[in-house]
Formats: structure tokens, C-alpha cells, sequence
């Protein structure tokens, strides 16, 4: 069976105890609705959206640059090595049919921009810090919760949001 992935992306080091809570509620409640989640890295906000997937038993994958061949992924399912971060990002925006911001910096701008070339719904949670403060897209919609995020994404990509 074919999994349908959505990013998650974020702060790759450290993340708040709100935006812990928000990945974990973000990765719980994409599977409830039947997605996989990606993202570009296992630490910080990923670990926790893992997390999240794997409380309900869902689908995990990780495409992570070759300098990160070798890091845990006890919540991960599957790691997809890649040359470097540039490819990671195209092969995220690529393999996923949309993306989460909770956070995040300059990379994290740079994958969405990704997503936003191939026309790929983008949801950003508001108060989450980093770029999702300042810095995204117009285009970029925005939600106020865990659940708002994952139901407006799901909506775009059905056609109804």
C-alpha cells in the first residue's frame, strides 16, 4: 500500500516545549487522517512529530543529508540518505504532497519555497517563532492550532480549502 506523505518542517535543533506539542499533536493527527509524515532530519521538532505518528501507529520517513547517515531514528521507519541539503529539500518537496511549519529558520524557508515552485499546499502554525513570524510566503496558509494546521492542509489538498 502506498503511503501519501506530509512534511513537517522546523527547527532541526532546538524546539519550544509549545512547538514540542505542536509536532506531536501535528504527527498524531496527520495519521488520524491517514498520511505518513516526512521531514528533513529525526532531532527537535521531527523527533516529536514522529513521535506524535508513532503514539497512533502511523508511517515515518526521513531523508536526511549523507553527514547525518548515521544518527538515531528510533521513531523513524524508513532513512533515505542523500548527498546534501539542497537535495534533501527537492527530494521532500518532490515526495510529499504537502507541508507543516511549526518554526524553523532559513532551511526551513528554502523546502518551502520548494513545495511552493511544484504548487503543493503549505500550512504554518502561528506563534510557533522562526520564519513563521516573519519571513513566509503570502501564499503560505496560516493556522492557530495542531488541528487547524491538519485540517486546512487536508482541505487544500481535496480541493476545499
Amino acid at each position: 500500500m502506498s503511503v501519501s506523505y506530509i512534511a513537517i518542517l522546523g527547527f532541526g535543533r532546538e524546539c519550544s516545549d509549545l512547538n514540542h506539542s505542536l509536532a506531536y499533536g501535528v504527527g498524531a493527527e496527520l495519521v488520524s487522517k491517514g498520511f505518513g509524515i516526512a521531514a528533513g532530519n529525526v532531532t527537535s521538532t521531527f523527533h516529536h512529530a514522529f513521535e506524535g505518528a508513532k503514539s497512533v501507529r502511523g508511517t515515518t520517513l526521513a531523508i536526511v543529508e549523507e553527514k547525518l547517515r548515521n544518527i538515531a531514528h528510533s521513531f523513524c521507519d524508513e532513512l533515505r540518505v542523500v548527498s546534501d541539503v539542497d537535495t534533501k529539500h527537492k527530494k521532500l518537496a518532490e515526495l510529499c504532497v504537502g507541508a507543516i511549519i511549526i518554526g524553523g529558520g532559513p532551511g526551513t524557508r528554502n523546502v518551502a519555497s520548494k513545495f511552493l515552485e511544484l504548487k503543493k499546499p503549505v500550512v504554518a502554525i502561528e506563534g510557533s517563532g522562526g520564519i513563521v513570524s516573519d519571513g513566509l510566503e503570502p501564499v503560505v496558509v496560516r493556522a492557530k492550532s495542531a488541528k487547524e494546521s491538519v485540517d486546512k492542509v487536508v482541505g487544500l489538498l481535496k480541493g476545499l480549502g
